[in-house]
């Protein structure tokens, strides 16, 4: 069983190693321990036989928040964990109040952009190449809260 929790300190050398085998433009081990110590920021992992399969991290300003990673490893894709970890930074921004989330993926990640879609998710525009390595656009999206 697949279990949610908060990201610890112990956990950013093994989400360092997962973010190197999922992108193209990996986040430094640096760059993810800053955001786990960073004010406004959200970090859940998911865990697959006491291994992370997969986390995402998000950070919030005010009335916004943005779905800066997610990752699942590519042995464990396809059965949920990243619907699963979405849906748990919504839940975590809802309760604090943030009712629009953004994000940019890369134009030709059409996995990722379907999960996005299926979680309520928006196409708002383009960003000319913003992504390095390779080079490439970037699909802007957003979330935004129904409010009933």
């Amino acid at each position: 069983m697949n279990k949610i929790k908060g990201v610890t300190e112990d956990d950013i050398e093994e989400i360092a190693k997962l973010e190197a085998d999922c992108f193209s433009d990996p986040w430094s081990q640096k760059g993810i321990w800053d955001a786990y110590n960073g004010d406004f920021y959200l970090m859940y992992k998911i865990e697959e036989n006491e291994k992370i399969a997969g986390y995402i991290i998000g950070r919030y300003i005010v009335d916004e928040g943005e779905l800066l990673r997610v990752a699942v490893n590519p042995k464990a894709r396809q059965v949920g964990l990243g619907q699963a970890l979405v849906q748990i930074l919504q839940n975590e921004m809802r309760v604090r109040g943030i009712r629009d989330i953004f994000l940019e993926v890369r134009e030709s990640n059409e996995n990722a952009i379907r999960l996005y879609e299926k979680m309520r998710f928006e196409y708002i525009g383009k960003r000319k190449n913003y992504y390095q390595h390779p080079t490439e656009d970037a699909v802007l999206m957003k979330w935004k809260e129904k409010i009933c």
